[in-house]
């Protein structure tokens, strides 16, 4: 196989071969980390940290799963790492970003393209389900996650949990049932 060939090559001495790693999975890290952190920026910052912690620690890199699985694990783990540090401050910081400047609050509603409602409309419906996310214990989010932003069958999801499939379905049944329930609340 073509990434062990690889690993092995970083770990007897040609870092350099590092980068057909990253390369191949970089798009499926960022993903995870945005349907996570729902922030371009902090996304592309994990991103980065997840390849160097994989990096430093392919050494201790077992086969008993996939590259792509290990570097999963490392995502999510860093994912609600930094969730957890931001969780505090988030609704403060918002509320600040807001009414930056000496901008009349009413300024931030006006637009005039023909699609305005429909765009509002739209950012509401994205924000909602970004709170509602964020209300999610971790292993539904996960869950979640993995299976709406990254496309992963409940069987990868299984493996990169370390979870049941059985588990798996019903932490998923369980976040799109409070998912709907919170936006039918709103609605």
């Amino acid at each position: 196989m073509l990434e062990e060939l690889l690993i092995k090559r970083v770990l007897e001495g040609e870092p350099e071969q590092f980068a057909q790693l990253v390369t191949e999975h970089q798009h499926r890290v960022f993903n995870t980390a945005m349907g996570l952190l729902h922030n371009h920026s902090d996304a592309e910052d994990i991103t980065q940290d997840v390849f160097l912690e994989a990096f430093r620690s392919l050494a201790s890199f077992r086969n008993n799963s996939s590259f792509a699985t290990w570097l999963y694990r490392i995502t999510i783990n860093k994912s609600l790492n930094l969730l957890k540090k931001k969780k505090r401050s988030w609704v403060v910081q918002s509320i600040d970003g807001l009414f930056q400047g000496n901008q009349n609050p009413t300024d931030l509603l006006q637009d005039y393209s023909p699609n305005a409602q429909e765009n509002m409309e739209e950012e509401q419906q994205v924000k909602i389900l970004q709170v509602t996310l964020g209300k999610l214990p971790d292993n539904q989010r996960v869950a979640f996650t993995l299976s709406k932003y990254d496309e992963l069958s409940y069987a990868e999801i299984a493996e990169v949990m370390k979870l049941s499939v059985s588990a798996v379905e019903s932490l998923i049944f369980r976040a799109r049932k409070k998912i709907i329930t919170t936006i039918e609340k709103i609605s």
